[in-house]
């Protein structure tokens, strides 16, 4: 592969794997329409917000694993201070070290949580099941929605062939599109979160031991446990 095809790809790579969600995702919500699309982007919400808060909290007791009396953070940063380059760079900035510290635990945060969405969800199918019952009940005694047609005793109606006779309603595919094509571009564009955190960082740092300047490297903050 010559080396214009490489850039190509890293190029245009990114857009075309976030169109082919999008467009995978409209198709699903077209296909099965606003209901089942709103039922199933609240659970992929809720999943979020979860993987969201238990992220830090897997990391930190990971990080807090004891291997021979010590921890893996202690461990991790061991590796990192014995490094003879890095020591140097600390000797000429200290204040450096306390930052430099703190990136594999935000980078392997970012990881677990990407780890989460694309590994763990896809298996949750389990709990998916368990959130449909619940759903279902709400739909249909908070909202009462109603499925099947009835008569004026509330009895469900059937045809010549004994089936049950549902209600024909509109299933808003439009909407449906729309809130899959969201879901599923959103859960496909978490995959460069990692990447784009460890770029960044590498820039900053990079600029950081170039000027001496560590202004450039205080939103690592954000990713502290």
């Amino acid at each position: 592969m010559s080396e214009e095809n490489i850039i190509a790809i890293i190029k245009w790579g990114p857009l075309i794997y976030l169109l082919l969600a999008l467009l995978i995702g409209m198709l699903v919500g077209l296909i099965n329409g606003r209901r089942k699309a709103l039922r199933r982007t609240i659970y992929v919400g809720i999943f979020l917000i979860l993987s969201f808060f238990l992220t830090p909290v897997i990391v930190s007791s990971c990080m807090g694993i004891q291997i021979q009396g010590v921890t893996i953070q202690e461990h991790i940063n061991q590796f990192i201070l014995n490094n003879e380059t890095v020591n140097n760079l600390f000797n000429g900035i200290p204040a450096l070290k306390e930052i430099i510290l703190q990136y594999p635990v935000a980078i392997v945060s970012l990881i677990l949580f990407v780890v989460l969405i694309f590994v763990i969800l896809p298996l949750s199918f389990p709990i998916y099941w368990i959130y449909l019952i619940f759903y279902t009940l709400i739909e249909k005694y908070v909202f009462k929605y109603q499925k099947y047609e009835k008569d004026d005793n509330g009895e469900i109606l059937r045809n010549e062939k004994n089936k049950k006779i549902k209600i024909k309603k509109d299933k808003h595919r439009l909407t449906g599109a729309i809130m899959m094509g969201t879901q599923y571009s959103v859960l496909a564009s978490t995959i460069f979160v990692p990447i784009g955190v460890v770029t960044r960082l590498y820039q900053d740092a990079n600029n950081a031991t170039s000027n001496k300047d560590l202004s450039s490297l205080e939103h690592l903050q954000d990713y502290k446990q």
